[in-house]
């Protein structure tokens, strides 16, 4: 990879500034108006809330790791919710956020989720090409799951 993008103490930067901006769309969102939502909107708003917890439990058997890039000792999972889509906590994270954004819409939460959408992409992207450096059988798990939506991504 590009000398640009890591710095002296082998953290990559890139994949650090993925999760700054991750963080800051999220944290914008949550933070930038009220929520007291319909009851369709707060169904949404626990369903990804649910599937967060989920996949974080079924992530537990390998090392959960924030950045996109692969630590010694991980392992790929594909039971729980990974078996169907390899980034449910990204899912999770578009799923409760949506309502925060319908219900008290500003261009500037819209900015913030569609910026946290292109992020996640760019993150699950770099994420996937670490993934297939490392474990055989990734390649082979990506042809049976979806990355994001199923039927859809």
């Amino acid at each position: 990879m590009n000398s640009l993008f890591y710095s002296n103490s082998n953290k990559p930067i890139y994949s650090i500034l993925l999760v700054v901006i991750q963080f800051f769309c999220i944290f914008y969102i949550l933070f930038s108006d009220r929520f007291y939502p319909t009851d369709l909107l707060l169904i949404m708003y626990f369903a990804g809330i649910f599937l967060g917890f989920w996949a974080i439990y079924v992530m537990r058997k390998a090392k959960l790791n924030i950045l996109p890039d692969v630590i010694p000792g991980t392992q790929v999972i594909n039971q729980g919710p990974y078996k169907i889509i390899r980034h449910p906590m990204y899912l999770a994270n578009f799923i409760t956020l949506l309502p925060l954004v319908i219900e008290y819409y500003s261009i500037y939460r819209v900015l913030a989720y569609l910026l946290l959408i292109v992020n996640q992409v760019v993150k699950m992207t770099y994420e996937e090409k670490m993934l297939l450096k490392v474990f055989d059988g990734y390649r082979e798990y990506k042809k049976s799951s979806w990355r994001l939506i199923p039927l859809v991504y």
